[in-house]
Order: C-alpha cells, then structure tokens, then sequence
C-alpha cells in the first residue's frame, strides 16, 4: 500500500481522488452498461470500497490536524447548504454584471436607440 505524507497536500490530492471516484461512480450508474445487475453490483461495490479507504484516510488526517481549504474539498463532503449558497451567488453577480460602456460616439448612438426601442 501507497505510504502518504502526512500534509495539507496529500490531503488535497485525497480529495481530488475521492470526488473522482465520485464521478466514476455517478458515471457507471448512469451511463456504463451491464449484462446483468450483479456485475453492476460487484462493479460498484468495488469502486465503492475503494472510496471508503479513501475517505477513511482523508478523515483521519484531518483528525490528526491536517489543514485544508474548504475549496479542495469533494463536492460530496461539501453541504448542500454551501452548493446552493454558491449558486445564488454566481447568478446575483451574472445579473449584475452591466453591459460594456461604449468607447466612440458611434456606440453611444447605438445604445441611444436600444434604449429607445425598449421604451417604445
């Protein structure tokens, strides 16, 4: 078995591991074909297994006091709470993000009759 070092960064490099295996793992449920559900199953069960080691680790250096940035996390370890808050965020700033001013009078112009084509 694969000796880690015990710091923030074999920590992050167990997150990005453990979200891959989360990925895996949605991908064979949605996508991967099978000829039976008990090879399904026994595929699963064994990308499951692996991911649990891994969590396993990862838990355990953070209890030991490895420090990490919350942004390094799974998307599986982060709350729902923090993905949501996340998403109202981008779309507050996506909504007040303004057009570009124009630089020449040829914009402005331009924009003058936007402006009034939406007023009429």
């Amino acid at each position: 078995m694969k000796v880690l070092a015990a710091n923030k960064f074999s920590l992050r490099d167990l997150h990005q591991e453990i979200d891959l295996f989360d990925r895996k793992i949605a991908h064979l449920n949605n996508f991967e074909k099978f000829e039976s559900e008990d090879e399904k199953r026994d595929a699963l069960d064994k990308l499951t297994t692996k991911r649990e080691k891994l969590v396993k680790t990862a838990r355990e250096l953070v209890a030991n006091g490895i420090e990490f940035d919350a942004k390094d996390l799974p998307r599986s370890f982060r709350s729902e709470a923090e993905n949501a808050s996340a998403k109202e965020i981008q779309s507050a700033a996506a909504a007040k993000a303004e057009p570009p001013k124009p630089q020449s009078d040829f914009g402005m112009k331009i924009d003058k009759a936007e402006a009034e084509q939406r007023n009429a």
